[in-house]
């Protein structure tokens, strides 16, 4: 899997302009193949930020996504930003979740913890 970040700064006077813009990008890049999830989320301390993150199944699909019109919409926003825009591709290679906190929270020889109330709820 890989991971497609983009984040972005708005002037002021144009952050609703690009918050539409990239928030059209939405629909057609969620139904490109191999597309697992595609979201924009906008930065509740500065206002101006945006983040636009895709998972795609395969590499192949990532370089056709790259390939594509859309990703081209995407280069033409991203000369709007205030600011250089910061853009990432993360190679994923294994996905786990609670069970790697949970087995981890039970291995022998483990830290010291806080034995405070507070602190019991995820043992």
């Amino acid at each position: 899997m890989i991971i497609e970040s983009l984040g972005l700064v708005s002037r002021g006077e144009n952050r609703r302009e690009l918050q539409v813009a990239l928030s059209f990008l939405l629909g057609p890049i969620r139904v490109e193949s191999g597309c697992i999830s595609c979201h924009l989320y906008q930065d509740v301390v500065n206002p101006n930020g945006f983040r636009f993150e895709c998972l795609w199944k395969t590499e192949l699909d990532f370089r056709r996504h790259l390939r594509s019109e859309i990703y081209k919409q995407l280069l033409i926003l991203m000369e709007l930003s205030a600011e250089p825009p910061t853009v990432q591709f993360h190679t994923i290679s294994d996905t786990q979740g609670m069970e790697l906190v949970h087995a981890t929270r039970q291995e022998p020889g483990q830290a010291p913890h806080d034995s405070s109330p507070e602190s019991q709820t995820f043992k």
